[in-house]
């Protein structure tokens, strides 16, 4: 009996072994049991009362189904303490990502948030891009993009301006960004759902007000995006190296 039992022990383990995929974003890793004080409790990292922290760009926490898990170094992770927890963390540039990092603050000086969108940045006025100051990007920061969209679009959401290649060290746009394929420096441009290069503003119909929400992303890489990309062009050479985030909504209606 006591054969039988190593033995389903070992088939369990060499079974979870195969259906553990390389490079994996939901590995778990060994550590010892029970809250951790220090990094020197975490052995590359694993469960701690039965929660895990899986390999990512920032700590995600993911329940643990054993207690202990696999561990290989070839996955290029680290492990800390955390919140009294041993979790897989990855390291940018001597520093680790942590949900104090999540959010960026973008605002303008023409409008608050959730706030009417005054009409010079509109198509009723002289539609141009409004003024946009943001926070200082997380160390590690590569470049700054940035897309302002309108969810509220009666065919779906509608794209007003696309804007990526920012320098990571660019914390505010001017009003009236040219409506030119590269600006500032060497940032491009995309195209928008009016078809053009640039900012287009706010022109929605008659009825209840729209929300437009400008977008500012931190990147860990530079875009090898060409100039009149669009929005889903940049989205999908984004993911997966978004370090931080923010947003700003306004409102403009008719």
């Amino acid at each position: 009996m006591k054969r039988m039992r190593i033995g389903i022990y070992v088939v369990s383990i060499f079974i979870l072994f195969l259906y553990l995929p390389a490079n994996s974003a939901e590995f778990c890793g060994w550590a010892t049991s029970g809250a951790c004080e220090t990094d020197a409790d975490c052995i590359k990292g694993g469960c701690s009362g039965q929660v895990c922290q899986a390999k990512s760009e920032e700590p995600v926490i993911t329940t643990c189904e054993y207690s202990e898990c696999y561990n290989s170094k070839a996955y290029g992770v680290d492990c800390g303490c955390v919140e009294g927890k041993c979790q897989w963390h990855m390291v940018v540039a001597q520093n680790t990502i942590t949900k104090e990092d999540k959010n960026m603050q973008i605002k303008s000086s023409s409008f608050e948030d959730n706030e009417i969108i005054p009409r010079k940045y509109t198509c009723d006025g002289a539609d141009v891009s409004p003024p946009l100051t943001w926070s200082k990007p997380p160390v590690g920061t590569k470049s700054i993009a940035l897309i302002c969209d309108d969810p509220d679009a009666p065919m779906g959401t509608w794209v007003h301006w696309v804007i990526y290649g920012l320098s990571p060290d660019t914390t505010s746009l001017p009003e009236n960004v040219p409506s030119q394929k590269e600006v500032l420096k060497g940032a491009k441009q995309g195209i928008n759902d009016f078809r053009k290069i640039g900012y287009g503003g706010p022109c929605p119909p008659k009825g209840p007000a729209h929300r437009y929400f400008f977008k500012v992303y931190a990147l860990d890489i530079e875009l090898n995006v060409p100039s009149g990309a669009t929005k889903q062009d940049v989205e999908k050479a984004m993911k997966g190296h978004i370090l931080t985030e923010g947003q700003l909504i306004g409102k403009y209606g008719r």
